[in-house]
């Protein structure tokens, strides 16, 4: 079990002032993407926009843009020059904080929201190109609160808060073909993201773990803070906590 130590400053700058909200690692620039509590959108330490922090969810990379989930906001895609276009054709009222993109296909989480709790969770697919005429299709329902979304090879991975399960969809013309439980967990998950091409790091209040698809599980840290986000690298793991958190993945 491993203590978490900071990120170096080098990597994403004055995210001690304004913690990250969501963060994401660009395997193409080896740089890390964040949006802060402030609310900017931040590129290899360099602030691409400016969104509203009360509505940030998830971001992830894809085709040389960046792509926020914003709850009840929708989604919206950031071009290098700050060009700020949101997927206009999303139906209001649902809740949408995981996204990951495959190829030229976002899939995003959403669920709704009542006094019950989440209910009505899917995944959706949107082409990633012209966001304003872009039409989202289903690819798998049956979830209850899905707050995270990764891809491993032809497969998601989706982080089920309420149901608190990690669950595996297999992907076939863009659809979900078949779901299969990863792990059920103590406690509900906060964040997930993908490291290398067989496991998962999945974040919840006190805990960071490794999933593999085979099976194993090992846990990398506990604590005393709640993880907003999670991604990782070829060698760490980086926690948006308090600050930016590292450890060895």
């Amino acid at each position: 079990m491993v203590a978490l130590a900071r990120h170096p400053r080098s990597l994403v700058e004055d995210l001690e002032q304004y913690p990250p909200l969501g963060l994401v690692h660009d395997r193409t620039t080896d740089t890390l993407c964040a949006i802060d509590t402030h609310g900017d959108v931040r590129r290899a330490g360099r602030v691409v926009a400016t969104l509203d922090p009360l509505d940030a969810g998830g971001i992830a990379v894809g085709d040389d843009a960046l792509f926020v989930a914003r709850g009840a906001a929708g989604i919206v895609r950031i071009d290098g020059d700050g060009t700020t276009t949101p997927f206009a054709q999303l139906e209001p009222g649902a809740w949408r904080l995981g996204v990951t993109c495959v190829d030229a296909v976002l899939y995003a989480t959403q669920f709704e929201r009542s006094k019950f709790g989440a209910h009505d969770g899917s995944i959706v697919a949107l082409t990633v190109r012209d966001p304003r005429h872009a039409d989202p299709s289903m690819a798998i329902d049956g979830f209850h609160e899905p707050i995270g979304i990764v891809r491993l090879g032809r497969e998601l991975v989706v982080a089920d808060a309420r149901a608190r399960t990690i669950v595996r969809v297999q992907l076939g013309g863009g659809r979900g073909l078949a779901r299969f439980q990863l792990a059920a967990l103590p406690d509900r998950p906060t964040a997930i993201c993908g490291c290398g091409d067989d496991s998962v790091i999945v974040a919840s209040p006190g805990h960071v773990r490794r999933l593999w698809l085979d099976g194993r599980e090992r846990t990398l840290a506990t604590g005393s803070w709640v993880p907003r986000a999670v991604t990782a690298d070829d060698t760490h793991v980086y926690v948006a906590a308090d600050g930016v958190l590292r450890l060895p993945n």
